[in-house]
């Protein structure tokens, strides 16, 4: 029987967002993540301050992971990010969500969050992946990658035939299923 990937699960926010959204989303990650049968380690909560990725950081050490997923649950600026990068040798993986716009603030923004990151990740000559994904994409599975049964480019290449079923009027799973909130035309009037 294989052994489990070993992945250090940190999700981190700011208060000044949506917090129970963000709860939300962690959880669901979090279940997908463990339904893939990968072992997860890491905080409870979600990391919302320098100290407490600090304190993340002693564990992370101890427990040695073979993935670094730090899930951007909110925006935050890089500190946390950067703080938990430097304490480990393990590959590092962003993951930021998107979300529906609603007309006024952005209840998560963790794209931007991850936008931020990989700037100082990249400047300090750390590497990295990111993923931009909900956590049940019901499109394209691209759990594998996490139990080492995909590559990134076989992932890339999965993503982008299903883009290309899409773009020749293929219908997304979403719209099949009227999951509104994920139309194209929801997020720019123009298509």
């Amino acid at each position: 029987m294989p052994v489990p990937l070993q992945v250090g699960f940190v999700p981190i926010a700011r208060p000044t967002f949506d917090t129970v959204l963000a709860a939300e989303m962690t959880h669901r990650a979090r279940q997908q993540l463990q339904g893939a049968g990968l072992e997860l380690s890491g905080p409870d909560e979600m990391v919302m301050d320098l100290a407490s990725a600090q304190a993340v950081v002693a564990d992370l050490e101890r427990q040695s992971p073979d993935l670094l997923l730090v899930f951007q649950a909110t925006f935050a600026d890089a500190t946390m990010t950067m703080t938990l990068a430097e304490a480990t040798e393990a590959p590092l993986l962003l993951w930021a969500v998107p979300e529906s716009p609603s007309g006024g603030r952005l209840r998560l923004n963790s794209l931007c969050g991850i936008n931020l990151s990989a700037f100082s990740l990249k400047r300090l000559g750390k590497h990295f992946r990111y993923v931009y994904a909900n956590p049940e994409n019901p499109d394209v599975d691209l759990s594998g990658i996490l139990r080492l049964e995909l590559t990134l480019d076989q992932a890339a290449d999965k993503a982008l035939e299903m883009m290309a079923h899409t773009v020749n009027g293929r219908l997304t799973a979403a719209e099949a299923l009227r999951h509104n909130e994920f139309v194209l035309t929801k997020l720019y009037r123009s298509a």
